[in-house]
């Protein structure tokens, strides 16, 4: 996936995260709202528990999105193009320019730390 393409998805992405924290939080205060209109007797016992259960499943709706969004997320700024972009070319090899933590990920299996060795376990072979 190219860097722009998946910088761009990842800014959708949090702001969509952004948009459903700012509902949960409204439906929160809603159901709250509710509450203080019931203890007020403005609403009946039976209406205050009716339209909080309808939000209360929004609520739950909204938290499933958010895991979803948050998920996406996660795969986003994993992901990285092993491509030449990160090699350089050195007599009849090549040589990794940079290392970072997703690199890490995508290639190394395990890490192994014995008291006189390091073994390293990748990915493929």
């Amino acid at each position: 996936m190219k860097t722009a393409g998946r910088d761009l998805r990842l800014r959708q992405y949090e702001e969509r995260m952004q948009n459903l924290s700012r509902s949960k939080e409204e439906y929160a205060n809603r159901v709250m709202g509710f509450y203080e209109a019931y203890r007020d007797g403005l609403l009946s016992q039976e209406e205050y528990l009716s339209n909080k259960e309808a939000y209360d499943l929004l609520q739950i709706k909204v938290d499933q999105d958010i895991e979803d969004v948050s998920d996406k997320v996660k795969e986003l700024r994993k992901s990285v193009t092993i491509g030449l972009e990160v090699f350089d070319l050195v007599d009849n090899g090549m040589q990794l320019k940079k290392l970072d933590r997703a690199l890490v990920e995508r290639l190394i299996e395990r890490v192994v730390v014995g008291a006189d060795e390091i073994q390293i376990e990748w990915k493929f072979e």
